[in-house]
Order: structure tokens, then C-alpha cells, then sequence
């Protein structure tokens, strides 16, 4: 059994063949399958469910998933909503979620580093202590991972001022398909070749298992304000919200609702059907 070869090669705690374990990994919040599920359709789950403590952890499970020529499906935290994570019998899971520890935290350069199955909202606190943030907030960062982040090449709701997560990431670590390890970042800037670093942003695991990453800070601002703004219909809206950007005015975020949503939203603030502007300033 592949579980069974695994174990002896990390240990048993981190090796799990269980039909419980199995069947919570069997999809993430895509919406479609849970709906499957409920409606009593026998879905796929992996061969195992391997949860490594380390990148050499890591490093053995997929030298070994080489050798044996069997499938991979990395796993962060699950949060996933388009089905990103549908594994096989025949494939083995890495669930990353015990990789959740904050390494380093580099006050003078502003530099995060985190292992990759960290929580985000957990990784933004540990910064939020000190003054500092990410400033990266997806709707998902209560339960999504960092490394989860990276393989989505996801946005956040403050990305018109701080930029997406490819604006963030520094640098990171990711173990190759041959179970290799690399380090792609750590420096500022390359004057020659491509941009490494996107091997892993939006690959959702199809170039390596990512085990660590290291993201830019900034300072939490000093005060931060609301202000809302109507407007006739949703395109005057876009418009509004395009001439501000080319302005270069960048507030942090920019939300539009149409007419369904403020009724929804702002039922005593509803004025004519109209849409809704929400802007942060720092």
C-alpha cells in the first residue's frame, strides 16, 4: 500500500489511509461538489492523506510519489470555491496544514516569512502586533492559507493600493517534481532573465509543492476612513472608479454594488434604484 511505503519513509503520524480523513479531503467549498455530496454521489478521495512537519518532509514524499510515478495533489487549507483540489485513489494528498509556523519576522527590511500552510489572517496578526501588515486580504484570509495565496495567484479587498499577491511575494521555497528544493526571490530586483517566482503564482501546485514563503510588509497606516458615493447606474460607476485610478489616487479599496445589493445591504440608505461606491482612504 502506498500509505503503508510512506509511513515508514516520514513516520505514521503523518501518514493516514482513514475513510474519515479521506472523505475531508475529498473536495474543498466548490460549491458543485458539496451540492454532489449532499445529493449522495460517490466522489473520489485520494489513496492517503500525508501531513508533512517539514520541507524534508515534503522533499521524501515526492521523491518517493517520482520514483513510483504517482500523482500529487497539494492541499492547503481547503478553501478553495472552483475545484482546484479533486484528487484520485490512485494520487497522493499533501495537506500542509501542519507547516503553520511563523519564521522570521524582519522589522528593518519589512520581510514576513512564513511556511506555506499557515493560516493568512493567523501570519496577518502576527505582523498586526508590531505595527506592521501584509496588507494582502482576500475574502477567504479567515480560512485560506499563505501557500494557498501563491498557487491561486490570488487578490485581496486592499489590492488597488497594495497590489495582488504577485506585488507581495518576495521570495519563496518550493519543492520540484524530482523533490528538489529551490529558492526562487531573495533579492530585490534581477536585471537579467525571467521572473522565477511565477513558476509557483497561479501554477496551483503543477510545478512544485511550495513550503515556505517570504512576503513584503508595510506599516499599518495611521488612520483609515470610509466614504460611500451613489451613482445613476453601474457603468457611471466604472467610469467614476477609472478616472480616479488614472488620477493616480489609489485608495485602498475601491467596491462597487449594483442596485439589488445596496437594497440588500443599505435597505435605510437606498435612494432610486441606485448603485453604490465604497471607498477606504489611508
Amino acid at each position: 500500500m502506498i500509505a503503508a511505503q510512506l509511513a515508514e519513509l516520514i513516520g505514521t503520524e503523518q501518514v493516514s489511509a482513514d475513510a474519515e480523513i479521506l472523505a475531508a479531503h475529498r473536495f474543498d467549498r466548490w460549491c458543485l461538489k458539496h451540492w454532489q455530496d449532499w445529493q449522495g454521489e460517490a466522489l473520489d478521495a485520494p489513496a492517503c492523506v500525508v501531513r508533512p512537519r517539514d520541507s524534508k518532509d515534503v522533499q521524501s514524499v515526492v521523491r518517493f510519489a517520482a520514483e513510483h510515478n504517482i500523482p500529487i495533489v497539494p492541499w492547503g487549507l481547503g478553501s478553495g470555491v472552483c475545484g482546484g483540489v479533486e484528487p484520485r485513489p490512485d494520487q497522493i494528498l499533501i495537506d500542509m496544514s501542519a507547516m503553520d509556523q511563523v519564521l522570521s519576522i524582519d522589522e528593518e527590511n519589512l520581510l514576513l516569512t512564513v511556511e506555506a500552510g499557515i493560516n493568512g489572517l493567523i501570519a496577518e496578526e502576527a505582523v498586526a502586533e508590531r505595527g506592521l501588515t501584509i496588507g494582502h486580504w482576500p475574502q477567504s484570509i479567515g480560512i485560506s492559507s499563505v501557500g494557498g495565496w501563491i498557487s491561486t495567484r490570488a487578490s485581496g479587498q486592499f489590492s488597488t493600493a497594495y497590489g495582488n499577491i504577485e506585488d507581495i511575494v518576495y521570495a519563496l521555497d518550493m519543492v520540484l517534481p524530482d523533490g528538489e528544493m529551490v529558492t526562487l526571490g531573495k533579492a530585490p530586483r534581477a536585471a537579467s532573465g525571467p521572473d522565477l517566482r511565477h513558476l509557483a503564482l497561479g501554477a496551483e501546485g503543477t510545478h512544485g509543492v511550495v513550503t515556505s514563503v517570504t512576503l513584503s510588509l508595510r506599516r499599518q497606516p495611521e488612520t483609515r476612513r470610509f466614504s460611500a458615493w451613489y451613482c445613476a447606474d453601474m457603468a457611471s460607476g466604472f467610469r467614476a472608479q477609472r478616472e480616479i485610478v488614472q488620477q493616480d489616487w489609489r485608495p485602498p479599496v475601491m467596491r462597487q454594488y449594483d442596485a439589488s445589493e445596496v437594497a440588500r445591504l443599505f435597505p435605510d440608505s437606498v435612494q432610486d434604484e441606485q448603485c453604490l461606491i465604497l471607498l477606504v482612504h489611508e
